[in-house]
């Protein structure tokens, strides 16, 4: 069970090249990081694997079955997509907000039943919304809208959730709570979890493997502690890092700087 991507090539213009022969699977019950620089192809992949963007060459398959193959409503009723940025128009509550996410199980012009009512609220439990369930989208914090997103989400019923960078512009509590509930979701329930990124650190923590992309093409992937180096981040984001350790083997790593002086700072 899993989401496979074959030789994935994108332009939004003859002259962009934006995805250059990429492939990968993403397997349900884990979490896959996907890093990379601005520009480097990230939204733009998970778009392709969300059926959003269509690619110009390459073979993407949910399950083993061609993406192309899978109607609107079935799409929607196996691949979840969060996007990093959703502006509200209208004052809906929460609980509206994470109910919409059942319409992919609706017949035209029919209205969300009790079954429907029943798997929002479970959505809303599973991210730790229930109190804010009342509350208007348009009042609560940014990290409260990034997990009503999610709980929408979940309420589709999908398999996979796929979420452009979840953790920007967040505290370091809501990134913890939500890459945390992520993760659980994952493990729990079978979800297979993609995410865009710009911190490795995230990646090294929450996530069970990790894709580093740059210039549109893969430039290493595997497990986060093998695959996230000093080497492979410098040539994604065109800068030094230094990776640190502690006595536990927990591992972390650091942007390198210069001082007034010339010297060297980690």
């Amino acid at each position: 069970m899993s989401i496979q991507a074959e030789a994935l090539s994108f332009s939004y213009t003859r002259a962009q090249k934006v995805l250059a022969d990429v492939s990968l699977t993403a397997p349900a019950g884990k979490t896959m990081f996907i890093l990379g620089a601005n520009g480097s192809g990230k939204t733009t992949l998970l778009s392709c694997l969300a059926g959003v963007l269509r690619p110009e060459s390459g073979r993407i398959a949910v399950d083993t079955i061609p993406l192309s193959h899978l109607s609107p409503p079935a799409r929607a009723r196996t691949i979840g997509f969060v996007p990093q940025i959703h502006t509200p128009v209208f004052a809906y509550t929460v609980g509206e907000v994470v109910l919409m996410g059942r319409a992919p199980h609706l017949s035209l012009l029919s209205r969300p039943g009790k079954r429907d009512r029943e798997a929002a609220m479970q959505a809303i439990t599973a991210v730790g919304l229930t109190k804010l369930r009342d509350h208007p989208y348009t009042e609560i914090s940014g990290g409260e809208r990034r997990l009503t997103l999610i709980a929408r989400g979940l309420a589709q019923g999908v398999k996979y959730l796929l979420l452009d960078e979840p953790d920007a512009h967040l505290d370091p509590a809501y990134q913890h709570h939500t890459l945390t509930t992520l993760a659980q979701l994952a493990h729990t329930q079978g979800l297979g979890i993609l995410i865009s990124s710009h911190r490795p650190n995230n990646a090294l923590f929450y996530g069970d493997s990790v894709i580093i992309i740059g210039q549109g093409k893969i430039i290493c992937h595997g497990p986060p502690h093998t695959a996230i180096t000093p080497t492979a981040l410098q040539v994604a984001y065109g800068m030094e890092f230094e990776l640190l350790t502690d006595g536990n083997g927990r591992r972390a790593v650091i942007p390198v700087t210069q001082s007034a002086h010339g010297n060297r700072i980690p």
